[in-house]
């Protein structure tokens, strides 16, 4: 219900520095935010996943009830929520800030910049 009501309002609930920084990605990234409907931590983390989604079309992001899901929940290894995965690989426990979450899609979705051949000498 909150991602529909930050939908209508189409204004970003995210910081503008996470603005900003989201326009640095370059190339698609893939969130997934484990929750259970009874564990209260989980839906910060999933707002939060999908106000980024909706910032940044690089980046798309699935709230994936763990119940509901059972194989996926065991494909991930999912032993307790909230549980973000990003990019299929990186997982992160627990909660995390605006701040930290960012850290982690930058770091999926932004290619480091290839270091000049040195020259041989």
């Amino acid at each position: 219900v909150e991602d529909i009501k930050t939908i209508s309002r189409g204004v970003s609930p995210l910081a503008m520095e996470t603005r900003k920084q989201l326009r640095r990605l370059d190339q698609p990234v893939h969130i997934q935010v484990f929750v259970t409907p009874s564990d209260t931590d989980c839906p910060g983390v999933a707002r939060l996943a999908h106000a980024i989604a909706l910032e940044c079309p690089d980046v798309n992001a699935d709230v994936v009830e763990a119940q509901e899901f059972p194989s996926l929940a065991q494909h991930y290894g999912v032993r307790s929520v909230p549980l973000t995965v990003i990019n299929e690989y990186t997982k992160v426990p627990g909660t995390m800030t605006e701040p930290q979450l960012l850290q982690r899609v930058l770091a999926a979705g932004v290619a480091p910049i290839p270091s000049p051949a040195t020259g041989g000498g």
